[in-house]
C-alpha cells in the first residue's frame, strides 16, 4: 500500500467483502466463478446492487468501529471538537475518529450517520 489512505481503504473493502460473505453468500451461492458473479451482478439492477454494499458497509463499520468503543468515543471527542461558538466540527470530530480506528474519514462518517448522531437528540452533526 502507498499511503495512509489506501491502507485504511484496503482494510475497510476487506471487512466489507467479509461482510457480503456473511450477508449475502445465499444470493450468490449460485456464482461458480468470477464470471458468473459478474454476470449475476448484472442481472441484479443498480439499485439491487446498491442495497446490498450499503448493506455491507453497514456490517463493515460495526466491525471495524463497535458501537461499544465508538459511541464513548464520539461523545468525547465531540466535546473536545468544538469551534468558539460551541457547534461541533464535523471534519476535525470525522478525522480524529478515523485516526482512532484507522479506517477512512467516509466510513467514520456513516458509521455516525447509522448510529444516529445526525439526529438532534444524538448531536445533530451534518453527515452529508
Amino acid at each position: 500500500m502507498d499511503g495512509e489512505y489506501e491502507e485504511k481503504k484496503y482494510r475497510f473493502t476487506l471487512a466489507e467483502e467479509l461482510a457480503h460473505y456473511l450477508i449475502h453468500r445465499n444470493v450468490f451461492s449460485v456464482c461458480k466463478s468470477v464470471e458468473d458473479r459478474v454476470k449475476f451482478d448484472r442481472s441484479l439492477g443498480e439499485d439491487v446492487v446498491d442495497k446490498l454494499d450499503r448493506q455491507a458497509k453497514a456490517l463493515a463499520s460495526a466491525i471495524l468501529m463497535p458501537k461499544f468503543l465508538f459511541e464513548p468515543l464520539v461523545e468525547s471527542l465531540a466535546v473536545k471538537c468544538r469551534d468558539n461558538a460551541g457547534q461541533t466540527m464535523v471534519d476535525e470530530l470525522a478525522t480524529e475518529l478515523s485516526r482512532e480506528f484507522d479506517v477512512n474519514y467516509r466510513a467514520v462518517k456513516r458509521r455516525m450517520k447509522n448510529l444516529g448522531y445526525h439526529k438532534e437528540e444524538r448531536l445533530g452533526l451534518d453527515l452529508e
